[in-house]
């Protein structure tokens, strides 16, 4: 009879006491066979051994299947293409920062350029007017904007405080407003006619204060202004008032 490596509990009960004696109980509760090793042989667990040894295989092929896709390539060629890669890489990151750079500076002259462009349009409708260029100009850059219409031109459009375009007041007309209908406007509004020489927001002809409507040279600024237009921005706009002495003494 041969003694098996491995036995079951039952198995291991129902053999006599001589051969149990030749057994030792593992932790899963089964008995294995008591062997001294001799040499290179010895009774043990080859299961982890063999997984071990079947994942080692399975890798290799793996790996000499993979290897080859590199089959003829010179190891140094490869290396030497592999350093040709990395620095058109980094030229490359190069370029598309200075590209960035580049770009941001042409954003910044073109809103420039924009900003001149209406600065001169404005600066000519005010003028038109004889309105106060300093004390005008700032409101009319906060209603106006440059835009590419259908055409790919740049026109200037007039817009309201949530920025919709606006259009013109002319009866029986669709287009959009104008530079020097936005100006003409300010300058019949009770808000901004003070800055505008001439204009005597009272209708009357006569001023509130002396001389009536003797037009004389404004202390503040060049333009000229009635005594009673003076009298009237001192009265009722102190800050465009302060603002002007502010511009006479510079």
């Amino acid at each position: 009879m041969s003694l098996r490596a491995v036995v079951s509990e039952d198995e291991f009960g129902g053999l006599n006491e001589a051969f149990q004696a030749e057994y030792k109980k593992q932790e899963n509760g089964t008995y294995i066979l008591d062997v001294s090793p001799v040499d290179d042989f010895a009774l043990e667990n080859v299961r982890g051994l063999k997984s071990a040894l079947n994942a080692e295989r399975e890798n290799r092929e793996k790996l000499e299947s993979s290897m080859k896709a590199f089959e003829g390539i010179d190891a140094q060629n490869a290396r030497a293409s592999i350093q040709k890669i990395d620095e058109l890489n980094n030229l490359n990151e190069r370029h598309s920062f200075e590209k960035a750079k580049l770009q941001d500076k042409v954003n910044s002259l073109s809103r420039q350029l924009e900003g001149d462009r209406i600065d001169s349009v404005a600066t000519k409708a005010i003028a038109a007017q004889n309105g106060n260029i300093s004390l005008l100009l700032p409101h009319l850059r906060s209603q106006t904007r440059m835009i590419e219409d259908d055409g790919g031109k740049q026109v200037i459009q007039v817009v309201d405080l949530d920025g919709n375009v606006r259009m013109t007041g002319e009866s029986g007309k669709t287009t959009r407003m104008t530079i020097d209908e936005l100006v003409a406007e300010m300058k019949e509004s009770d808000d901004f006619s003070c800055a505008f020489a001439g204009t005597d927001a009272s209708g009357t002809g006569a001023g509130r204060g002396g001389n009536g409507g003797q037009v004389v040279k404004n202390p503040w600024k060049k333009e000229t202004f009635s005594v009673s237009e003076q009298y009237r921005i001192s009265k009722e706009s102190p800050t465009l008032a302060a603002q002007l002495e502010a511009q006479a003494k510079s």
